[in-house]
């Protein structure tokens, strides 16, 4: 039977769930404004005067052979990785986790999930970002700070998850009834709606109450009923006198 001394971890885990989404999320759009910044950038006449810089101007790019594939392949991963992590942390499909990655299922901790965000943000937040990429990049850091602290709960993906609240309101629910009809049928409480005809009355009367289960306006006898006193006939005895006579 579930506990409901656990229903806070439901809240708490929860709302480190919705934390951990808005963070993904932020980082999500992030990536694409990058996206979309450097595309603009590199359609931009390059000037000699920046040549020899090391990155593109305006652009995240390295001025480098092969140095627009590494840049584009770096938000690709980070938009896939970010992907993965919010179906693990919605927990669907369950199918492929348990499979492809065990790690992020259902049986395992947010330790997993954790690493994964705090490296993914270590690795956007190494680069020169702007306001909105710089913030979003440690919202996801301390996002993956506290899902690596759950490693001292106990089974966190299924006290967070609908399984267990139902199971909890479906226990409060069983506890409710249970307590209400111990109300009704203990001796101990006060008179109750349904009279129980094993429950003696201490202060009745000589004659009523006494024996058997009549109720207290019923006369009652104080003994029950015996058949009259028979005595079965004595069998004639026969007795032998000195002179032979006999007596019946």
């Amino acid at each position: 039977m579930l506990s409901l001394a656990s229903k806070p971890k439901f809240y708490i885990l929860n709302v480190l769930r919705a934390f951990s989404l808005l963070s993904l999320l932020f980082v999500f759009i992030a990536n694409l404004v990058i996206l979309a910044e450097d595309v603009r950038a590199l359609r931009q006449p390059v000037d000699k005067d920046h040549e020899d810089c090391e990155y593109i101007e305006g652009t995240s790019v390295p001025n480098q052979p092969a140095g627009n594939f590494r840049a584009f392949l770096s938000i690709a991963l980070n938009l896939v990785e970010v992907v993965i992590l919010v179906l693990a942390e919605i927990g669907f499909p369950e199918s492929f986790f348990k499979n492809w990655i065990p790690c992020l299922d259902k049986e395992h901790s947010l330790v997993g999930v954790g690493v994964l965000e705090f490296l993914l943000a270590a690795h956007f937040a190494s680069q020169f970002l702007d306001t909105f990429p710089l913030v979003a990049s440690f919202f996801l850091l301390i996002a993956g700070i506290l899902n690596i602290s759950t490693m001292y709960f106990d089974r966190p993906k299924f006290f967070r998850s609908y399984t267990f609240w139902k199971g909890s309101r479906s226990t409060n629910d069983m506890s409710t009834v249970e307590s209400g009809a111990s109300r009704t049928m203990s001796p101990y409480n006060g008179p109750s709606a349904a009279p129980s005809i094993f429950t003696e009355k201490e202060h009745s009367s000589p004659v009523q109450g006494v024996y058997g289960f009549a109720r207290q306006d019923e006369p009652v006898l104080s003994r029950p009923l015996s058949p009259p006193n028979y005595s079965p006939p004595k069998a004639p005895v026969r007795i032998m006198t000195k002179g032979g006579g006999r007596i019946y």
